[in-house]
């Protein structure tokens, strides 16, 4: 966490012309920080002289955060992450989404408690859109989260490792572009079965990358903790499937892992249809939806010289996802 001087901060401008505010913040905490996009925390400007995050980025990467916190979220009977305005960019400026303070309290998927209250948070949200009476025109602004759009990504990414360069003879990466390839084609050989799992669940919203560092805890009025995620930036309209995908043992960054079982009862009162088998087999397309992610992302953050770029741990985890996931297919446990 940096500290940043907050005299003429876009953030701070950006504030002041939501609500007129004259007051500066205390200070400016720099979450995030990147050429074209920025996650600050403007101490002090909130109410009861609390904090407000401000999210900065370019106005079309930014659009399912807007939709999601502008749209969505206040029609739903769910706690959630306060919206307090977004404000267009003028020239040269990027787009601005002002949002309450999380707080720092993470989500844990050690925890099986909290994997239960994610499973229970979901399913509030999955349900409430797919059976609420919102403004078809809005959920349709969302992108498509379906299996084609990960299909595409997929294809994407294939492309890309086909074209890596091999690491040096005896580097203990060597064999990893082949098996990822390997494991892309068989990702596309069985992608009817995989797209099928998702049949059973209409679409909704789906948060797309629900994982610990997009998770947060608060206490409810009832001093009972609530979950409350952010980051929507992935968001989309599909089958829940990405939302649900699962952990391997040992790993604690890849997904949220939220408890099935827990899922699957809370979702029988709305979608009967979908019972715990249905729910493992969302959750088995959700795990491959997940890694293709990763890998893709992973794609687009190296050059041809991989081996070089301090992925090869990550994309091993992201294979062995896939591995997993691809074994249990035709049977999810």
């Amino acid at each position: 966490m940096i500290e940043e001087s907050h005299r003429s901060h876009p953030a701070v401008q950006a504030w002041k012309r939501l609500n007129g505010a004259s007051r500066d913040p205390d200070r400016i905490e720099v979450l995030k920080h990147g050429r074209k996009s920025g996650v600050f925390r403007l101490v002090g400007v909130g109410p009861s002289g609390g904090s407000v995050i401000a999210k900065q980025c370019e106005r079309e990467r930014l659009a399912p955060d807007v939709v999601v916190h502008l749209h969505v979220h206040p029609r739903l009977s769910l706690r959630v992450v306060e919206c307090y305005g977004f404000v267009e960019p003028e020239e040269n400026e990027l787009s601005t989404l002002f949002l309450e303070d999380a707080g720092s309290v993470r989500y844990s998927p050690r925890s099986l408690p909290e994997r239960a209250l994610a499973a229970r948070w979901l399913a509030a949200l999955h349900a409430a859109v797919a059976s609420a009476t919102l403004d078809q025109s809005e959920l349709s602004r969302l992108p498509d989260r379906g299996p084609d759009h990960y299909r595409a990504l997929l294809c994407l990414a294939r492309g890309v490792i086909s074209h890596w360069c091999s690491p040096p003879a005896g580097h203990d990466a060597v064999g990893l572009p082949g098996l990822l390839l390997s494991q892309c084609d068989e990702i596309e050989e069985r992608w009817s079965a995989i797209a099928e799992l998702c049949a059973c669940a209409p679409s909704t919203l789906v948060h797309g990358d629900l994982c610990p560092k997009n998770m947060y805890l608060a206490s409810g009025p009832d001093e009972r903790p609530v979950l409350l995620p952010v980051d929507w930036e992935e968001a989309g309209f599909g089958p829940p499937a990405v939302d649900l995908a699962q952990l391997l043992p040992g790993q604690v960054k890849f997904a949220a892992g939220a408890h099935l079982a827990t899922y699957a009862d809370a979702m029988q009162a709305v979608w009967p249809s979908l019972d715990l088998p249905a729910v493992q087999g969302l959750s088995t397309a959700g795990t491959i939806f997940r890694a293709i992610t990763a890998i893709w992302w992973a794609t687009e953050s190296v050059t041809r010289q991989w081996w070089q770029d301090g992925e090869v741990d990550q994309l091993r985890v992201y294979s062995s996802f896939v591995a997993h996931a691809l074994a249990t297919l035709d049977s999810p446990s």
